[in-house]
């Protein structure tokens, strides 16, 4: 198996970023003259909730053990953003590219058969899988946050032992019941 952790570096950033825009918000909300209240509270409030609550989940993730990725000898699971993918099967993968919104890359992973995810079993997960499809090219976009390597080495990897069967013997199984790695 080879696993891929969060940079917490990344991570410690992202948080740090995260408290100045709830910050920022809250100065929005407070500090504004009487005819811009009416605009501003409700945008400040909706900030503080948006950066208030990716700050709560940046931070989980730099506190928490939980991997992003495991490549393993069945295919791969996705653990790596909010909404992650799950177990993806060598089978279920149809392209890899890397993939850039906004100046932030990504590992971008196409399935034949979206609904074959564990996670297409809700409409909200649909929706979002639709969303990341529509935004990135790719149902299944793993960011430069979620690895420890260099995105290029991953994508070389996932392209290695998606391409070539032979090369999954060296993997290993996964096994989910046996707990976090």
């Amino acid at each position: 198996m080879i696993v891929i952790r969060a940079r917490r570096g990344k991570l410690a950033t992202l948080f740090v970023l995260s408290l100045g825009m709830v910050a920022c918000s809250v100065w929005i909300s407070w500090r504004q003259p009487f005819p811009l209240l009416l605009v501003s509270r409700p945008a400040g409030a909706l900030g503080i909730l948006f950066f208030g609550v990716a700050g709560g989940w940046i931070l989980s993730r730099l506190f928490s053990h939980r991997v992003s990725v495991i490549l393993h000898r069945d295919g791969l699971l996705d653990n790596s953003t909010a909404f992650p993918a799950g177990p993806i099967a060598w089978e279920h993968i149809s392209r890899v590219e890397i993939t850039s919104v906004l100046n932030e890359r990504f590992v971008g992973i196409d399935i034949k058969d979206r609904t074959a995810l564990p996670s297409s079993s809700s409409r909200f997960r649909r929706f979002i899988d639709d969303a990341n499809t529509g935004i990135a090219g790719f149902p299944v976009n793993i960011p430069t946050a979620a690895s420890d390597r260099p995105l290029e080495e991953l994508r070389g990897l996932i392209l290695r032992y998606w391409r070539t069967p032979e090369a999954r013997k060296e993997l290993g199984v996964y096994d989910p019941a046996a707990g976090p790695v």
